[in-house]
């Protein structure tokens, strides 16, 4: 399919949607083996046109799957949707689970909920106070502020170099998946990062404006050698 790929993410509890957000990917995750750049990853701003249709088309998706009388009602999601060229939403799945990468992360810095936790807190009659500081009745829930990551991908050869832990306040999570000295092999799949770094910012523009930056200097401190015969 052409055009950018979005995601979704959000929960379910007792079968209804309580908490939802798009998302979308600056990049396309097929590209793991060969991308040797930053890559990142963009929730969507409550006022861009995509937000509400993004949304919307997750609902109806879920509640086709919804059986009457079904077990399965409490849960989260992660549902990956195709935004074409000529301005179409094409589904290309979703599941019954947190998202992965550093998802979960970027939605808890939206709402302040750990969609992992609060889906088995759901399954097992736990309250779930989060989701109700986050959730006003009668209004949709919007994020206070906006956030995304920026990630490189492991690409073979002998790690001579990685980055600093970045400093700026705005960095909330910096992840780090080898060491120098260490060989590594090609990425197996669109999840296995070499570096992963969580931001945020008052909006998308801005947030984004500090993943590039943050994108680049990644690249200029990543130094990966052949390895010695």
């Amino acid at each position: 399919m052409p055009g950018r790929m979005c995601h979704v993410d959000g929960l379910v509890v007792d079968g209804e949607v309580v908490l939802a957000w798009p998302s979308q990917y600056q990049y396309e995750l097929a590209s793991f083996g060969t991308d040797p750049g930053s890559r990142v990853d963009l929730a969507l701003d409550p006022g861009d046109p995509l937000t509400g249709r993004l949304l919307e088309l997750t609902g109806r998706t879920l509640a086709a799957l919804r059986r009457p009388g079904g077990r399965l009602r409490d849960h989260a999601f992660h549902a990956e949707i195709f935004h074409t060229p000529d301005d179409r939403l094409v589904l290309c799945e979703i599941a019954c689970r947190s998202g992965g990468g550093k998802i979960r992360e970027v939605f808890h810095t939206l709402f302040g909920v750990n969609l992992a936790e609060c889906s088995i807190r759901a399954q097992l009659g736990l309250p779930l106070p989060d989701v109700e500081r986050a959730v006003r009745p009668g209004r949709r829930p919007e994020p206070a502020r906006m956030a995304g990551q920026v990630l490189m991908m492991k690409r073979p050869g002998l790690i001579q170099a990685l980055p600093d832990p970045p400093q700026e306040p705005w960095v909330e999570h910096f992840w780090l998946y080898a060491r120098p000295g260490q060989v590594v092999p090609p990425a197996s799949g669109s999840a296995d990062f070499l570096t992963v770094a969580h931001r945020l910012g008052p909006t998308r523009a801005e947030c984004e404006r500090r993943l590039r930056s943050l994108g680049a200097r990644l690249e200029e401190q990543v130094r990966i050698g052949a390895v010695p015969s």
